[in-house]
Protein backbone atom coordinates (compact mmCIF):
# COMPACT_ATOMS: atom_id res chain seq x y z
CA UNK A 1 0.00 0.00 0.00
CA UNK A 2 2.65 2.57 0.74
CA UNK A 3 4.63 1.78 -2.45
CA UNK A 4 1.68 2.44 -4.41
CA UNK A 5 0.93 5.79 -2.54
CA UNK A 6 4.26 6.32 -2.92
CA UNK A 7 4.62 6.04 -6.39
CA UNK A 8 1.13 7.79 -7.03
CA UNK A 9 2.74 10.92 -5.17
CA UNK A 10 5.84 10.35 -7.50
CA UNK A 11 4.20 10.48 -10.79
CA UNK A 12 1.68 13.28 -9.69
CA UNK A 13 5.01 15.46 -9.16
CA UNK A 14 6.77 14.62 -12.06
CA UNK A 15 4.60 13.61 -15.09
CA UNK A 16 2.93 16.87 -17.22
CA UNK A 17 -0.78 17.56 -16.37
CA UNK A 18 -2.60 16.04 -19.21
CA UNK A 19 0.17 13.53 -20.15
CA UNK A 20 -2.54 10.90 -21.00
CA UNK A 21 -0.60 7.55 -19.77
CA UNK A 22 -0.14 9.08 -16.44
CA UNK A 23 -3.66 9.78 -16.32
CA UNK A 24 -4.32 6.23 -17.41
CA UNK A 25 -1.91 4.54 -15.34
CA UNK A 26 -4.09 6.49 -11.99
CA UNK A 27 -7.29 5.75 -13.73
CA UNK A 28 -6.23 2.09 -12.96
CA UNK A 29 -5.27 2.91 -9.31
CA UNK A 30 -8.51 3.88 -8.41
CA UNK A 31 -9.87 0.40 -8.89
CA UNK A 32 -7.63 -0.78 -5.93
CA UNK A 33 -9.71 -2.25 -3.75
CA UNK A 34 -7.26 -0.53 -0.35
CA UNK A 35 -9.13 2.16 -0.03
CA UNK A 36 -5.70 4.49 1.09
CA UNK A 37 -4.09 3.96 -2.32
CA UNK A 38 -7.77 5.00 -4.07
CA UNK A 39 -7.66 8.08 -2.07
CA UNK A 40 -3.74 8.73 -2.87
CA UNK A 41 -5.13 8.17 -6.76
CA UNK A 42 -7.74 10.22 -6.18
CA UNK A 43 -4.97 13.44 -5.04
CA UNK A 44 -3.14 12.57 -8.02
CA UNK A 45 -5.47 12.77 -10.66
CA UNK A 46 -6.46 16.17 -9.63
CA UNK A 47 -2.53 17.60 -10.62
CA UNK A 48 -2.73 15.27 -13.57
CA UNK A 49 -6.16 15.32 -15.69
CA UNK A 50 -6.87 18.52 -17.51
CA UNK A 51 -10.16 19.89 -16.61
CA UNK A 52 -12.86 18.75 -18.49
CA UNK A 53 -10.93 14.61 -19.28
CA UNK A 54 -13.47 12.69 -20.14
CA UNK A 55 -11.40 9.47 -19.17
CA UNK A 56 -10.26 10.89 -16.00
CA UNK A 57 -14.06 11.85 -15.09
CA UNK A 58 -15.01 8.69 -16.04
CA UNK A 59 -12.71 6.79 -13.95
CA UNK A 60 -13.29 9.16 -11.22
CA UNK A 61 -16.78 8.64 -11.22
CA UNK A 62 -16.39 5.04 -10.32
CA UNK A 63 -15.95 6.39 -6.65
CA UNK A 64 -19.50 7.33 -6.80
CA UNK A 65 -19.71 3.59 -5.98
CA UNK A 66 -17.33 3.66 -3.09
CA UNK A 67 -17.83 1.60 -0.16
CA UNK A 68 -16.65 4.09 2.08
CA UNK A 69 -19.05 7.26 2.86
CA UNK A 70 -15.61 9.45 2.71
CA UNK A 71 -14.28 7.94 -0.12
CA UNK A 72 -17.98 8.84 -2.11
CA UNK A 73 -17.87 12.35 -0.60
CA UNK A 74 -14.68 12.83 -1.71
CA UNK A 75 -15.16 11.71 -5.45
CA UNK A 76 -17.69 14.07 -5.52
CA UNK A 77 -14.90 16.85 -4.91
CA UNK A 78 -12.45 15.89 -7.00
CA UNK A 79 -15.12 15.98 -9.66
CA UNK A 80 -16.53 19.42 -9.10
CA UNK A 81 -12.65 20.14 -9.58
CA UNK A 82 -11.80 18.28 -13.15
CA UNK A 83 -14.73 19.70 -14.78
CA UNK A 84 -17.36 23.03 -14.97
CA UNK A 85 -20.60 22.59 -13.46
CA UNK A 86 -23.00 20.64 -15.31
CA UNK A 87 -20.14 19.09 -17.56
CA UNK A 88 -22.30 16.67 -19.94
CA UNK A 89 -20.10 14.00 -18.85
CA UNK A 90 -19.86 14.27 -15.32
CA UNK A 91 -23.95 14.47 -15.43
CA UNK A 92 -24.44 11.48 -17.24
CA UNK A 93 -21.92 9.25 -15.38
CA UNK A 94 -23.73 10.71 -11.80
CA UNK A 95 -27.32 10.19 -13.12
CA UNK A 96 -26.24 6.88 -14.47
CA UNK A 97 -26.06 5.83 -11.33
CA UNK A 98 -29.44 6.85 -9.26
CA UNK A 99 -30.74 3.49 -10.41
CA UNK A 100 -27.65 1.52 -9.05
CA UNK A 101 -28.63 -1.19 -6.55
CA UNK A 102 -26.94 0.47 -3.67
CA UNK A 103 -29.21 2.71 -1.66
CA UNK A 104 -26.13 4.48 -0.24
CA UNK A 105 -24.77 5.33 -4.23
CA UNK A 106 -28.10 6.11 -5.24
CA UNK A 107 -28.44 8.78 -1.84
CA UNK A 108 -24.62 9.82 -2.83
CA UNK A 109 -25.22 10.25 -6.81
CA UNK A 110 -28.79 12.63 -5.77
CA UNK A 111 -26.18 15.02 -3.40
CA UNK A 112 -23.83 14.91 -6.30
CA UNK A 113 -25.96 16.21 -8.92
CA UNK A 114 -26.93 19.20 -6.03
CA UNK A 115 -22.91 20.19 -6.01
CA UNK A 116 -22.25 19.46 -9.64
CA UNK A 117 -25.48 21.02 -11.81
CA UNK A 118 -26.26 24.45 -12.12
CA UNK A 119 -30.13 25.15 -11.36
CA UNK A 120 -32.57 24.65 -14.32
CA UNK A 121 -30.15 21.52 -15.97
CA UNK A 122 -33.42 19.59 -17.50
CA UNK A 123 -31.43 16.76 -17.70
CA UNK A 124 -30.76 16.86 -14.32
CA UNK A 125 -34.41 18.33 -13.67
CA UNK A 126 -35.57 15.18 -15.21
CA UNK A 127 -33.76 12.34 -13.97
CA UNK A 128 -34.30 14.08 -10.12
CA UNK A 129 -38.34 13.60 -10.75
CA UNK A 130 -37.39 10.41 -11.87
CA UNK A 131 -35.76 9.68 -8.61
CA UNK A 132 -38.78 11.01 -7.11
CA UNK A 133 -40.27 7.47 -7.88
CA UNK A 134 -37.63 5.81 -6.05
CA UNK A 135 -38.89 2.76 -3.80
CA UNK A 136 -37.36 4.24 -0.83
CA UNK A 137 -38.43 7.51 1.03
CA UNK A 138 -35.21 8.67 1.58
CA UNK A 139 -34.04 9.17 -2.29
CA UNK A 140 -37.38 10.69 -2.66
CA UNK A 141 -36.94 13.13 -0.22
CA UNK A 142 -33.66 13.72 -1.52
CA UNK A 143 -34.91 14.46 -4.89
CA UNK A 144 -37.08 16.97 -3.74
CA UNK A 145 -34.53 18.56 -1.96
CA UNK A 146 -32.43 18.81 -5.20
CA UNK A 147 -35.49 19.80 -7.10
CA UNK A 148 -36.06 22.87 -4.69
CA UNK A 149 -32.31 23.86 -4.95
CA UNK A 150 -32.00 23.47 -8.96
CA UNK A 151 -35.65 23.70 -10.93
CA UNK A 152 -36.18 26.78 -12.54
CA UNK A 153 -40.46 26.95 -14.04
CA UNK A 154 -41.97 24.81 -14.52
CA UNK A 155 -41.59 21.09 -14.59
CA UNK A 156 -43.87 18.36 -15.81
CA UNK A 157 -44.80 15.96 -12.30
CA UNK A 158 -47.89 14.60 -13.36
CA UNK A 159 -46.72 10.80 -13.94
CA UNK A 160 -45.41 11.71 -10.46
CA UNK A 161 -48.52 12.83 -9.21
CA UNK A 162 -50.57 10.08 -10.46
CA UNK A 163 -48.10 7.07 -8.97
CA UNK A 164 -49.46 4.35 -7.66
CA UNK A 165 -47.45 4.73 -4.88
CA UNK A 166 -49.20 7.40 -2.13
CA UNK A 167 -45.87 8.35 -0.87
CA UNK A 168 -44.76 9.05 -4.62
CA UNK A 169 -47.49 11.77 -5.46
CA UNK A 170 -46.70 12.98 -1.38
CA UNK A 171 -43.48 14.19 -2.50
CA UNK A 172 -44.47 14.75 -6.04
CA UNK A 173 -46.97 17.55 -4.49
CA UNK A 174 -44.26 18.95 -2.09
CA UNK A 175 -42.28 19.26 -5.07
CA UNK A 176 -45.38 21.01 -6.77
CA UNK A 177 -46.18 23.37 -3.95
CA UNK A 178 -42.21 24.44 -3.74
CA UNK A 179 -41.19 25.54 -7.05
CA UNK A 180 -44.44 26.02 -8.94
CA UNK A 181 -45.72 29.42 -9.48
CA UNK A 182 -49.17 30.60 -7.98
CA UNK A 183 -51.51 30.24 -10.42
CA UNK A 184 -55.34 29.27 -10.91
CA UNK A 185 -53.54 26.16 -12.55
CA UNK A 186 -51.49 25.18 -9.43
CA UNK A 187 -54.69 26.01 -7.29
CA UNK A 188 -56.83 23.44 -9.46
CA UNK A 189 -53.54 20.62 -9.30
CA UNK A 190 -54.24 21.08 -5.43
CA UNK A 191 -58.04 20.93 -5.43
CA UNK A 192 -57.82 17.76 -7.54
CA UNK A 193 -55.42 16.58 -4.85
CA UNK A 194 -57.83 16.68 -2.64
CA UNK A 195 -60.07 14.02 -4.07
CA UNK A 196 -57.07 11.53 -3.44
CA UNK A 197 -58.31 8.23 -1.92
CA UNK A 198 -55.41 8.65 0.32
CA UNK A 199 -55.32 10.69 3.56
CA UNK A 200 -51.25 11.62 3.46
CA UNK A 201 -52.22 13.13 -0.17
CA UNK A 202 -54.92 15.03 0.69
CA UNK A 203 -53.38 16.25 3.76
CA UNK A 204 -50.21 17.47 1.28
CA UNK A 205 -52.78 19.31 -0.90
CA UNK A 206 -54.45 21.20 2.07
CA UNK A 207 -51.01 22.29 3.43
CA UNK A 208 -50.47 23.31 0.10
CA UNK A 209 -53.44 24.94 -0.50
CA UNK A 210 -53.22 26.79 2.88
CA UNK A 211 -49.68 27.99 1.78
CA UNK A 212 -50.50 28.66 -1.70
CA UNK A 213 -53.82 30.14 -1.87
CA UNK A 214 -55.11 34.05 -0.63
CA UNK A 215 -57.48 34.09 2.02
CA UNK A 216 -60.59 34.96 0.23
CA UNK A 217 -59.80 33.39 -3.28
CA UNK A 218 -62.86 32.87 -5.40
CA UNK A 219 -61.37 30.71 -7.93
CA UNK A 220 -60.13 27.81 -4.85
CA UNK A 221 -63.17 28.31 -2.63
CA UNK A 222 -65.68 26.89 -5.49
CA UNK A 223 -63.16 24.61 -6.34
CA UNK A 224 -62.90 23.91 -2.43
CA UNK A 225 -66.58 23.52 -2.72
CA UNK A 226 -67.60 21.11 -5.18
CA UNK A 227 -65.29 18.77 -3.27
CA UNK A 228 -68.10 18.93 -0.51
CA UNK A 229 -70.47 17.08 -2.37
CA UNK A 230 -68.21 14.04 -2.91
CA UNK A 231 -69.41 10.87 -0.94
CA UNK A 232 -66.08 9.99 -0.14
CA UNK A 233 -66.30 10.80 3.71
CA UNK A 234 -62.18 11.23 3.41
CA UNK A 235 -62.49 13.91 0.57
CA UNK A 236 -65.05 16.04 2.35
CA UNK A 237 -63.18 16.10 5.73
CA UNK A 238 -60.20 17.59 3.62
CA UNK A 239 -62.41 19.64 1.95
CA UNK A 240 -63.22 21.31 4.96
CA UNK A 241 -59.95 21.74 6.53
CA UNK A 242 -59.48 23.00 2.85
CA UNK A 243 -62.29 25.71 3.22
CA UNK A 244 -61.01 26.48 6.22
CA UNK A 245 -57.80 27.88 5.70
CA UNK A 246 -59.18 30.13 2.33
CA UNK A 247 -63.04 31.44 3.22
CA UNK A 248 -63.09 34.33 5.74
CA UNK A 249 -65.02 34.17 8.21
CA UNK A 250 -68.12 35.54 7.23
CA UNK A 251 -68.22 35.61 3.70
CA UNK A 252 -71.21 35.66 2.41
CA UNK A 253 -70.37 33.97 -1.10
CA UNK A 254 -69.25 30.94 1.29
CA UNK A 255 -71.90 30.63 3.41
CA UNK A 256 -74.58 31.17 0.80
CA UNK A 257 -73.05 28.44 -0.85
CA UNK A 258 -72.53 25.83 1.97
CA UNK A 259 -76.12 26.72 3.08
CA UNK A 260 -77.54 25.24 -0.51
CA UNK A 261 -75.89 22.04 0.19
CA UNK A 262 -77.98 21.94 3.34
CA UNK A 263 -80.54 20.93 1.09
CA UNK A 264 -78.68 18.07 -0.99
CA UNK A 265 -80.58 14.97 -1.36
CA UNK A 266 -77.15 13.00 0.45
CA UNK A 267 -77.77 13.52 4.16
CA UNK A 268 -73.83 12.54 4.74
CA UNK A 269 -73.18 15.63 2.07
CA UNK A 270 -75.84 17.49 4.23
CA UNK A 271 -73.60 16.47 7.64
CA UNK A 272 -70.47 17.75 6.03
CA UNK A 273 -71.87 21.12 5.04
CA UNK A 274 -72.95 21.68 8.29
CA UNK A 275 -69.62 20.99 9.68
CA UNK A 276 -67.97 23.45 7.27
CA UNK A 277 -70.50 25.93 8.74
CA UNK A 278 -69.09 25.79 11.92
CA UNK A 279 -65.45 27.01 10.62
CA UNK A 280 -66.18 29.75 8.17
CA UNK A 281 -69.54 31.09 9.44
CA UNK A 282 -69.72 34.21 11.77
CA UNK A 283 -71.09 34.13 15.55
CA UNK A 284 -74.52 35.48 15.21
CA UNK A 285 -75.23 35.05 11.47
CA UNK A 286 -78.65 35.14 11.32
CA UNK A 287 -78.94 33.34 8.01
CA UNK A 288 -76.51 30.59 9.24
CA UNK A 289 -78.82 30.42 12.44
CA UNK A 290 -82.06 29.77 10.65
CA UNK A 291 -80.40 27.35 8.21
CA UNK A 292 -79.22 25.10 11.02
CA UNK A 293 -82.31 25.16 13.38
CA UNK A 294 -84.12 23.89 10.44
CA UNK A 295 -81.64 20.95 9.84
CA UNK A 296 -82.63 19.93 14.11
CA UNK A 297 -85.61 18.49 12.20
CA UNK A 298 -84.15 16.36 9.66
CA UNK A 299 -84.95 13.26 8.73
CA UNK A 300 -81.30 11.92 9.48
CA UNK A 301 -80.00 11.23 12.82
CA UNK A 302 -76.72 12.19 12.12
CA UNK A 303 -77.43 15.94 10.53
CA UNK A 304 -79.82 16.53 13.67
CA UNK A 305 -76.88 16.12 16.08
CA UNK A 306 -74.55 17.47 13.86
CA UNK A 307 -76.65 20.65 13.67
CA UNK A 308 -76.72 20.33 17.91
CA UNK A 309 -73.02 20.20 18.23
CA UNK A 310 -72.34 23.06 16.10
CA UNK A 311 -74.95 25.79 17.39
CA UNK A 312 -73.23 26.32 20.61
CA UNK A 313 -70.52 28.32 19.01
CA UNK A 314 -73.37 29.93 16.19
CA UNK A 315 -75.41 31.56 18.72
CA UNK A 316 -72.38 32.77 20.87
CA UNK A 317 -73.46 30.21 23.42
CA UNK A 318 -70.57 28.06 24.05
CA UNK A 319 -68.40 31.99 24.10
CA UNK A 320 -70.52 32.98 27.13
CA UNK A 321 -70.55 29.53 28.88
CA UNK A 322 -66.88 29.02 28.59
CA UNK A 323 -66.67 33.66 30.30
CA UNK A 324 -68.95 32.33 32.94
CA UNK A 325 -67.12 29.34 33.74
CA UNK A 326 -63.86 31.27 34.19
CA UNK A 327 -65.16 33.69 35.99
CA UNK A 328 -66.85 31.80 38.30
CA UNK A 329 -64.24 29.73 39.16
CA UNK A 330 -61.10 31.49 37.98
CA UNK A 331 -59.97 28.46 35.23
CA UNK A 332 -61.26 27.39 31.35
CA UNK A 333 -62.23 23.92 32.40
CA UNK A 334 -65.65 23.66 31.51
CA UNK A 335 -68.26 21.71 29.22
CA UNK A 336 -71.06 22.75 27.31
CA UNK A 337 -74.56 20.85 27.44
CA UNK A 338 -72.72 18.29 24.76
CA UNK A 339 -69.56 17.36 26.63
CA UNK A 340 -67.45 19.81 25.08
Amino acid sequence: VDVRCSALKTLARVADRGNPKAVAATSAMLRDRRARVRDAALDAMLQLADRGNKCAIAAVSRGLEDLSPGGRLKTISVLSELAERSDPAVMEEVVARLKHRDLSVRETSVHALMQLAVPGDPFVITALVGAMRDPESSIRQASLEGLRQLAKGSVDLNENLSHWDPAVRCTALQALISIAERSNGLTVRLCQCLEDLHASVRETAVEGISKTVAKGDVYAIEAILARLRKRNAGIRSSAIQALHKVARVGDPFVTSAVIKLLKVRHSDVRSAALLALHHVAETGDQMVLSAVQLCLEDDDAEVRETSKKILPRLTGFEREARFQCFTSNGTDNCFTSNGT
